[in-house]
């Protein structure tokens, strides 16, 4: 179903049958790393950073704690929030969007007997 709704997608935009809106180009190579952060709106954003910073390491830190129970292995909070947050950081320099984790995707990988290389 996706496969034949992608390769029709293509041929209709190739024989010019698809007319959607030209955005501009897409930049290519790696991100540049910036520091073009809006300093003088910090405290503006500071609280809902927060907010959205600690749903995010909720939501990730359910699902790993969950996983490490059922698994019988050990799940060190602190170690999740300190991977979450630098990741987090990092991205912001690259203009890139946060970074967590998901339950529905967490759960399919399991599901399908995936595994990370650690």
């Amino acid at each position: 179903g996706v496969l034949v709704a992608a390769v029709l997608g293509l041929g209709a935009g190739h024989f010019g049958l698809a007319v959607g809106p030209l955005l501009g180009s897409v930049p290519s190579g790696l991100p540049v790393l910036q520091l073009a952060l809006p300093w003088e709106r910090v405290l503006e954003v500071l609280l809902p950073a927060t907010i959205i910073a600690l749903v995010g390491f909720t939501e990730a830190a359910a699902i790993s704690s969950r996983f490490a129970e059922a698994d019988g292995e050990e799940w060190s909070g602190g170690r999740e929030l300190v991977s979450q947050g630098s990741a987090n950081i990092a991205v912001a320099f690259f203009g890139g969007h946060p970074v967590g984790g998901s339950f529905s995707r967490s759960s399919l990988c399991r599901l399908v007997g995936g595994r990370t290389r650690w």
